[in-house]
């Protein structure tokens, strides 16, 4: 098996068909010429901050840190001060992401009843749903009364 392998590879490179040699911006495929951009270099920090609105926001966000959180007025936030600050904003966004998904969660709901309210009533009765997805979604029927409507999810 290794010797056919080497025989083929052998005479590939013998004959010319299998050549590495054409530059591959001489590639010309059958749908057309093919035009690389350049890759954009990530903005450094130097580049981020000439962004005036960007600089705006971050002293916005400091004046406001230093309000809320720098307990003895002196303009800087001491280390105990800078730890209490971040963990608010973890807090903030912790609770934000969890507005996020309820809000998501909601409207996968929404979505659910508008597929299968074949009446148009905004509630999803025992006859407008498959069976086997009857049974499945019998546990969002909080109020158990076989309908699921917005007080339900």
């Amino acid at each position: 098996m290794k010797l056919a392998t080497l025989i083929l590879a052998g005479l590939l490179g013998a004959t010319g068909v299998a050549r590495a040699d054409a530059p591959v911006d001489e590639l010309d495929p059958p749908s057309g010429p093919v035009q690389i951009e350049p890759a954009r270099q990530p903005m450094g920090p130097d580049q981020r901050m000439r962004d005036p609105r960007r600089a705006q926001l971050r002293a916005e966000l400091r004046q406001a840190l230093i309000e809320r959180f720098d307990r003895n007025h002196d303009g800087r936030l001491e280390p105990q001060e800078r730890r209490q600050a971040i963990r608010a904003m973890r807090r903030l966004v912790r609770r934000m992401a969890r507005h996020e998904r309820m809000a998501e969660r909601r409207g996968q709901r929404q979505r659910l009843i508008r597929r299968y309210d074949a009446d148009g009533d905004g509630n999803v009765g025992p006859n407008e749903l498959p069976p086997r997805l009857q049974e499945k979604l019998r546990h969002y029927d909080r109020n158990a009364d076989g309908w699921l409507d917005d007080a339900d999810l």
